[in-house]
């Protein structure tokens, strides 16, 4: 397993796509994701409550379009990115 890359508030609104409506899907089981489509401000709102327990997400999540992992909770959540801003972060 790879190093986890905690991301500080900035450098994960940094990576948020430059759209209105940002997509979020929740690990809820094993093989099992959720997702919905948030408002950008409700987005900036999740991540600012997880200070912490922001980090880059793991290879596939990343490969899926969603590099912002909010550990905080007890199953993931991942929240989509700009590939392009994310790979100053990441090379897969």
């Amino acid at each position: 397993m790879k190093d986890r890359k905690k991301l500080t508030y900035f450098e994960a609104v940094e990576l948020l796509p430059d759209t209105e409506r940002i997509s979020v899907m929740k690990l809820i089981a094993p093989f099992v994701l959720i997702g919905r489509s948030f408002s950008k401000l409700e987005v900036l709102e999740m991540i600012y409550h997880c200070d912490e327990d922001v980090e880059l997400s793991g290879e596939i999540f990343i490969s899926m379009g969603h590099g912002i992992a909010l550990t905080k909770f007890d199953k993931g959540i991942f929240i989509e990115t700009n590939d392009e801003k994310l790979c100053k972060y990441t090379i897969l």
